[in-house]
């Protein structure tokens, strides 16, 4: 069992998205729905996006370690 089943070995292919591609572009999903409205929670964010829990936890934690949203009270906001 793999922690990243999406991870392609370098020089093969897949019709699946290597995790870290995946994660840059959900954080750009939910970076957009913050830019039009702040403050969001992560049930909003969700439904904004269409993406699975996994997925957006993945995007929340790539802009949090980038420094480019907060989250206090269970809110987002850029920074």
């Amino acid at each position: 069992i793999s922690l990243f089943p999406n991870k392609v070995p370098s020089g093969k292919s897949s019709a699946s998205q290597p995790v870290k591609e995946k994660a840059g572009e959900v954080a750009g999903e939910i970076w957009n729905a913050l830019n039009v409205k702040e403050g969001q929670n992560f049930k909003d964010l969700k439904k904004i996006t269409k993406e699975t829990d996994e997925n957006m936890y993945l995007g929340l934690g790539w802009l949090l370690r980038e420094g480019k949203i907060s989250g206090l009270d269970g809110k987002f906001n850029l920074k």
